[in-house]
């Protein structure tokens, strides 16, 4: 079973000017970037085709080859999500 932390919206706001279709991309390349979950289970999640998932984060992938501030953007995206992870996870010793 696919379990998926929610992504906070305030994350996502700088892609507003984005298309569902370009968000549908954008948090699946996230899922797939920050998990160990697979193209087949990340679109079974979203009740997606594996292959339509494949070409969401293959179009994401070469926009971030061709806009440096889309790249900055989600680099930003994908630490504070792996960031809070961390803190969530955090294992201390008394």
């Amino acid at each position: 079973m696919l379990i998926l932390r929610p992504i906070p919206t305030h994350s996502l706001d700088r892609f507003s000017g984005a298309c569902q279709e370009q968000k549908a991309g954008l948090v699946t390349y996230l899922a797939r970037r920050i998990s160990r979950y697979t193209v087949r289970e990340i679109a079974d999640h979203f009740w997606r085709n594996s292959v339509t998932v494949s070409e969401a984060m293959t179009k994401v992938g070469e926009h971030l080859w061709k806009d440096k501030k889309f790249a900055r953007d989600l680099k930003l995206v994908v630490e504070g999500l792996v960031k809070g992870e961390e803190k969530k996870y955090r294992i201390t010793e008394a």
